[in-house]
C-alpha cells in the first residue's frame, strides 16, 4: 500500500513538471513567432 502512495505522488510530480515544461516551451515559441 505504501508503494502505491509513493508511486502516485511521484507520478503527480512528474506530470506537474512535464506540464510546466510544455507550457513554458509553448509560451516561448508563441512569443518568438510574434
Amino acid at each position: 500500500m505504501t508503494n502505491l502512495i509513493i508511486f502516485t505522488s511521484i507520478s503527480g510530480l512528474l506530470f506537474l513538471i512535464v506540464g510546466l515544461v510544455v507550457g513554458y516551451v509553448f509560451f516561448k515559441s508563441s512569443t518568438e513567432k510574434n
